[in-house]
């Protein structure tokens, strides 16, 4: 995979779970969502899980656990959001994904990772120590 190419899918991950609190906040609005708890709360339906849980080489980066994980506790986060929307507990819901939540937290804490592993990506498999990033390996 080149790295236009990882960083593509990375950009349109981060976008599409940018959407999620959108969808989150009318779910808590109305108190209804064309989602499934069962299906958000499942990190291989995105498109971006099947994507990640798909991939083969990229599996040794060592940003990896730690993105699937993050993306993981993600759909956690959202599944328990939509749940209370669902539920009628809007103001529950609405604390759950505040700016201090472990919603807000873990999507942030994702974005990172991903940007990370993003700018370390090169296409050969191979990466920096973690924390370290050579400047040869991000060059354009």
């Amino acid at each position: 995979m080149t790295a236009d190419a990882f960083r593509a899918q990375v950009n349109a991950a981060i976008n599409a779970h940018a959407l999620w609190k959108a969808h989150l906040g009318t779910a808590i609005t109305l108190g209804s969502a064309p989602f499934r708890v069962e299906d958000v709360g499942r990190d291989d339906r995105c498109k971006f899980g099947q994507w990640l849980h798909g991939l083969r080489s990229e599996k040794n980066a060592p940003q990896f656990e730690e993105v699937r994980a993050l993306h993981a506790r993600f759909h956690e986060e959202a599944a328990r959001v939509l749940d209370l929307a669902l539920s009628g507990k809007a103001e529950e819901a609405r604390a759950r994904v505040a700016p201090e939540s472990e919603y807000a937290s873990t999507s942030a804490r994702l974005v990172e990772a991903l940007v990370a592993w993003s700018e370390q990506f090169n296409g050969t498999g191979v990466y920096p120590p973690r924390g370290r990033v050579d400047p040869a390996l991000t060059a354009p």
